[in-house]
C-alpha cells in the first residue's frame, strides 16, 4: 500500500503541474476577482453535477433545457467560460487518467 500512496502523491504532484491544471487554477483566480459570478457558476456546476448524477428522470429534459440555457448565458461572459473550460479541460484530463488505470488493469466491466 505504501509504494500505491506514494504514487498516487506523484500523480497528483503531475497533475498539478499539468498546463490544464495551471490553466484552471489561473482562471478561477481570476473568476474569484467577482464573487457574485463566482456564486453563480458554482450553482450552476453543482445543479449540473446533481443532473447529471441524478436517477430521477421525471423532469430531467426540463432541467437540462434550463441548465443549457443557463450555460449559454454564462459562457457570454468572458471570464465565466473561461473558467468552465479550464474546468471542463481539468476534468477529461481526470477521466483520461480513469480510463488509462482501468484500462491497465485486468477487470471485467460490463457494458451498461
Amino acid at each position: 500500500m505504501e509504494t500505491i500512496e506514494t504514487n498516487v502523491q506523484l500523480l497528483i504532484w503531475s497533475i498539478k503541474r499539468s498546463p490544464e491544471y495551471k490553466e484552471y487554477k489561473k482562471s478561477e483566480e481570476a473568476l474569484k476577482k467577482y464573487p457574485e459570478l463566482k456564486t453563480r457558476a458554482d450553482e450552476y456546476r453543482a445543479r449540473n453535477f446533481k443532473i447529471q448524477n441524478s436517477v430521477d428522470d421525471t423532469n430531467a429534459f426540463q432541467i437540462m433545457a434550463e441548465l443549457s440555457h443557463e450555460s449559454e448565458e454564462l459562457h457570454k461572459i468572458p471570464v465565466v467560460h473561461d473558467y468552465l473550460q479550464a474546468e471542463l479541460g481539468v476534468c477529461r484530463l481526470m477521466q483520461n487518467i480513469s480510463l488509462e488505470i482501468i484500462g491497465g488493469l485486468d477487470i471485467h466491466i460490463p457494458n451498461v
